[in-house]
């Protein structure tokens, strides 16, 4: 914990020195040109997502899955697009449902 604060004081300080050949310091030039541009983080962090083109099967599954969609969908070629959490099919950019991820795939009934 001392090293880490050592290292903090030492950083700190070397910011507030006086650059050489221009006017002001490291903490000056920061706080001119970049602090004003910086923004909040975001309420949501960012969450990775795949995308892959499957197919609406006849019975209104995507990709083995019970993520089922409307009846004009069936056998339509959509863009399915998965999170940790969540499995959304697309068509033409538009989401047409919405489901809990499921991460294991379902076996067809006969």
């Amino acid at each position: 914990m001392a090293c880490l604060q050592r290292n903090f004081q030492q950083s700190s300080s070397g910011n507030q020195r006086p650059f050489k050949k221009l006017q002001g310091s490291r903490a000056s030039a920061f706080a001119e040109m970049h602090q004003p541009t910086l923004r909040l983080l975001p309420e949501r962090g960012y969450e990775y997502a795949e995308r892959k083109v499957a197919r609406v099967s006849v019975d209104y599954r995507v990709d083995g899955h019970y993520y089922s969609v409307q009846y004009r969908h069936a056998q339509a070629q959509v863009d399915a697009r998965t999170t940790r959490t969540a499995a959304e099919p697309l068509q033409r950019g538009q989401r047409i449902a919405g489901h809990a991820h499921c991460t294991f795939k379902t076996r067809a009934r006969r």
